[in-house]
């Protein structure tokens, strides 16, 4: 089921294995094609590159409490 969560889980997914800028999220082709390419979707939906960038940040800190 598509959700917020998983489409910002995406966003940071393809940000970071492509090697994008965090302004990726808020390029307004790109977040026109995300909403395009699901019907239903909003703008809303879609992550900023705050979202991202906070996300990457918790998850980072996620593991280094893991590596204690």
């Amino acid at each position: 089921a598509f959700s917020r969560t998983e489409l910002l889980h995406a966003v940071v997914q393809f940000t970071i294995c492509d090697s994008q800028s965090l302004a990726l999220a808020d390029n307004v082709l790109f977040r026109n094609s995300l909403v395009a390419m699901r019907p239903g979707t909003v703008s809303a939906d879609v992550p900023s590159s705050h979202s991202v960038a906070t996300h990457l940040h918790n998850a980072f800190v996620l593991h280094l409490t893991a590596l204690k």
